[in-house]
Formats: structure tokens, C-alpha cells, sequence
């Protein structure tokens, strides 16, 4: 047996939906969003409130900035930490920060999310706002295999003893441990860096020492001085800020 189509008339029409019925919707909504990111809202809504020059700490592992929103993958300070996967769109409004930092963070990333991430700060910073970015890459590297310079030679039987366990004072395994053993997907150099950031969006990149900087929320904050020794940390270590315009 054929079927008729369908005229206008047969079809019933479908009620307009009540108020009521939106409400409704927009609380289960709600409710199925998950607890942590209700406090994470939370936690960045009354940081927000309480800073005037909100600053950004993104990475920060167990180095915790006072007066910076702290913000890490791995949540090992609860209450002190906000979670944050800095591979994914930052949860902020456009121009909601005045600085943002990360250090030893961005090798961590692939290029292409590391150009990402720098566009995203790019947008919550600011006019005016600063990212800094400390980080170690292919100017460490390069300088290991100098046999003629005694910085280079004490870090690598450093760096093999600490890591390796091993007194073979070999750059090659320095090196192999630095790309692998740290699970790194990008590694910079000054250039490529200051290339990444203009891909961002970022026109005004400059170098800087660890430690200083001509802004005086950016001074200072560098941490990885404590986790090895200093002069190696100033060996490894190279910054750059971006200012947004």
C-alpha cells in the first residue's frame, strides 16, 4: 500500500517552547557540568575581583607566584593551584591580564601548540601586557660539545651524574637524556621563539636577563636557579618578553 505524502495541514505543529521549559533546560545544563570546573570558575572569578593587575603564572609546578593566579596541568596545590591545560583555549575573556609567565614550560608543547598557546595569550593579555618566557633549547645544547669550555664540561658530568647516575662525561648522553628523558616536543632556540611569538600575534619581543626586567611584577620570579645550581640554571637558561599592543 503507497503512503500519501504528507500535506501542510497533516503535519501537527509544535507547540512554542514555555519559559519554564528554558529554564529548566539551562539548569540541567548546569547540573551536568562537572563540580571541578564549577570551583575552578570559582577560584578564577574571585581572583580576578581581587587584583587590579591580574597576573598570569601559567606551568607553575610547586613554584608558587603570591599575587599570581597559579595555574598548572598536574594540580599538586589544592586551593593554591587552578587547573589548566595550556594546549586548549585559555578560560579567559579577552584583555584579562596584565603579565603572564611561564618558565622551562614551552618545549613541553609541540610547535604547532606552542603558537597556539602564545595566540591565546596573546588575546587574554591586555594592550599593553607582557608575556615572559623562559625556557632552555639549542644554544645549551650546541655549547655542550665545546670541550674547551669548563662551564660546559661541569655540566655535563653534572647533568650525567644527577640524571643518568653515570660518570661517562659524554655530551651525546646529556643531550639524548635533555630531548628524551624529559619527554620535550619542541625545543627553541632565541630566534624560533621570538618567530613563534610574532606568529602569535606579538610585534614587540626582547630578551632579558633571568631575573630582571624593566617591569616590576616580572622581576625576580625565575625559580629554576633553585632546582639546580645557579650557574647552570644561567647556562641553560634563556628569556624573552613579548609585549602586546
Amino acid at each position: 500500500m503507497m503512503l500519501s505524502k504528507p500535506t501542510a495541514h497533516s503535519i501537527p505543529e509544535v507547540p512554542p517552547r514555555m519559559p519554564w521549559q528554558k529554564r529548566a533546560r539551562t539548569l540541567l545544563k548546569r547540573a551536568l557540568i562537572p563540580p571541578t570546573l564549577v570551583l575552578r570558575r570559582n577560584r578564577i572569578s574571585r581572583y580576578l575581583s581581587s587584583e587590579s593587575q591580574p597576573k598570569l603564572h601559567v606551568a607553575c609546578g610547586a613554584n608558587l607566584l603570591s599575587g599570581w593566579l597559579n595555574t598548572d596541568l598536574a594540580v599538586l596545590n589544592r586551593g593554591k593551584t587552578v587547573y589548566l591545560d595550556a594546549r586548549k583555549d585559555l578560560p579567559f575573556a579577552n584583555d584579562t591580564f596584565c603579565y603572564i609567565f611561564n618558565e622551562h614550560f614551552i618545549s613541553c608543547l609541540t610547535l604547532a601548540e606552542g603558537v597556539h598557546f602564545f595566540a591565546e595569550c596573546y588575546r587574554v593579555l591586555r594592550p599593553h601586557g607582557v608575556l615572559r618566557t623562559a625556557t632552555s633549547g639549542w644554544p645549551l645544547l650546541v655549547d655542550l660539545f665545546k670541550a674547551d669550555d669548563m662551564l660546559a664540561r661541569r655540566y655535563v658530568e653534572w647533568a650525567n651524574k644527577e640524571f643518568l647516575s653515570t660518570s661517562w662525561n659524554l655530551p651525546c648522553l646529556t643531550i639524548n637524556n635533555y630531548v628524551y628523558g624529559f619527554n620535550l616536543r619542541f625545543i627553541y632556540d632565541p630566534s624560533c621563539l621570538a618567530w613563534a611569538l610574532s606568529q602569535a600575534g606579538f610585534s614587540e619581543i626582547a630578551t632579558a636577563n633571568i631575573g630582571e626586567s624593566g617591569h616590576i611584577a616580572l622581576r625576580g620570579i625565575e625559580r629554576h636557579g633553585t632546582v639546580v645550581p645557579d650557574e647552570f640554571n644561567q647556562f641553560e637558561t634563556f628569556v624573552l618578553e613579548a609585549t602586546k599592543k
